[in-house]
């Protein structure tokens, strides 16, 4: 196969010099070989007199059949598209179709959404371009197209750590990042488009457990805002170098193992028991300080009616008339001490 170099007639191919030349090499190319590879390595666009003379004329006098027999290589896509849409004159109809044929048969077309980009990939070399969403033409013979989505994405995953005093410490991570729009070229380069698998899911887990061994494990819940920070402040450094921005991170869930849960249960048990316990007492004692309140109460209250009989021995008489029934005792035996006392009148 005999390749034509394109670039040697300059990087935008319009003069019909130039395109007479191409012709007759082409002519000449397709007698001593069955196939012409046409190499459009570093040229920006062609003109449509250009196809008209070089190509249009193999069309018009070897019919669209000869398109087969000649490889386009490295065509960019701007060079696609100027095929495409800087027209051919009418009296080479047979070009036009020819042409037309060959780009749906031997060349691609992607679009993409808002939020993507493209990146294109010739013989393994990625262009140092991130496309913006669009629609694009490409040779797929030579070219690989990547969509890269640039917006914000969630990735989860779940991370096993330990404390700062060896317990074993669950988490749910979810990480909301973005690649880079004008970078994601050098993602694709670097690392792939499998770069939440190579890059992210170690670098959660990493970060993760070296976060978390910065708590005790009791700890872990109370300080959960420190530990989220820990973990968003080095999930940022560590994914800035591969063109990756961490917006947020979330700890949806944290959890330990189940003997450390279950002792955790206990405690809050006994803690409960101890906290009734305590109750308790502090109800007996306020209990036993009224009573000894009422006691105290009664015994002052005794020592004055004391005080008072002594002085007064009427108010004793008093309280038993009051009691009395008003019936004088049947028997009354000698020495018995009267129920009344009577003083005697002058």
């Amino acid at each position: 196969m005999e390749v034509i170099q394109l670039r040697d007639h300059g990087r935008r191919v319009r003069a019909g010099a130039h395109a007479q030349q191409v012709h007759d090499q082409i002519a000449k190319a397709l007698k001593a070989s069955s196939r012409v590879r046409l190499d459009f390595a570093d040229v920006e666009s062609v003109g449509a007199t250009f196809l008209d003379t070089s190509l249009g004329a193999l069309v018009a006098r070897h019919g669209a059949t000869v398109l087969r027999s000649i490889v386009f290589a490295h065509c960019s896509t701007r060079v696609e598209a100027s095929i495409v849409t800087r027209g051919v004159p009418m009296t080479h109809v047979l070009f036009l179709t020819g042409m037309i044929a060959l780009l749906v048969a031997g060349c691609g077309f992607t679009s993409t959404s808002p939020g993507e980009a493209v990146v294109f990939s010739r013989f393994g070399a990625v262009d140092p371009t991130c496309y913006p969403a669009g629609f694009y033409l490409y040779n797929p013979l030579t070219t690989s197209v990547y969509h890269v989505d640039v917006k914000v994405q969630k990735f989860e995953v779940k991370a096993d750590a330990s404390s700062r005093d060896l317990q074993d410490v669950h988490t749910t991570i979810v990480v909301n990042f973005s690649i880079d729009g004008s970078k994601c070229h050098e993602v694709v380069k670097t690392v792939g488009t499998d770069f939440a698998a190579r890059i992210i899911l170690p670098a959660v887990e990493e970060v993760t457990k070296a976060s978390t061994a910065l708590f005790p494990v009791e700890k872990v819940i109370q300080e959960r805002p420190k530990l989220k920070k820990e973990i968003e402040d080095g999930l940022k450094v560590r994914l800035a170098p591969y063109w990756i921005t961490v917006q947020a991170v979330s700890i949806t869930n944290i959890s330990f193992s189940r003997d450390f849960s279950h002792a955790i249960e206990q405690k809050q048990v006994e803690e409960q028991n101890v906290q009734r316990a305590e109750f308790v007492r502090q109800q007996a004692e306020k209990e036993g300080q009224r009573q000894l309140a009422l006691a105290e109460g009664q015994a002052k209250a005794n020592r004055l009616l004391q005080e008072s009989l002594k002085s007064s021995p009427e108010v004793l008489q008093m309280k038993a008339l009051d009691k009395w029934d008003g019936k004088l005792p049947v028997y009354m035996g000698s020495g018995s001490v009267p129920f009344i006392r009577l003083e005697q009148g002058k």
